[in-house]
């Protein structure tokens, strides 16, 4: 995954933050753990207040650990859709597309 950082310029209400302006390669693998531990940390600091999180965030670990919705939400992610929004037969068609799968 690239990581393009830009520098960050606050108004007057906001905490100033400063990023260098360099793109970084990152492997995708460490990125979704750094994300996931993430997400686990906020989960434990909200303590419980907000279950809803809990619940979507297994979801979406549900969803990372089987191949073909994987896919399908990457593809519907890609096209700017929520999960389940993109037309069913248009997923399909995009779902069995050789080339989306690295096939030629």
């Amino acid at each position: 995954m690239d990581i393009l950082a830009r520098p960050f310029v606050a108004d007057e209400e906001e905490p100033i933050e400063y990023f260098p302006h360099e793109s970084l390669g990152i492997p995708l693998d460490r990125m979704e753990s750094c994300f996931s531990r993430f997400v686990d940390e906020v989960i434990e600091r909200l303590d419980r207040t907000e279950p809803n999180l809990e619940k979507l965030w297994r979801e979406v670990l549900h969803e990372r650990q089987d191949h073909d919705l994987s896919f399908q939400r990457q593809i519907e992610a890609t096209l700017g859709y929520d999960p389940e929004e993109l037309p069913e037969q248009e997923l399909r068609d995009l779902v069995n597309y050789p080339a989306l799968k690295g096939e030629a």
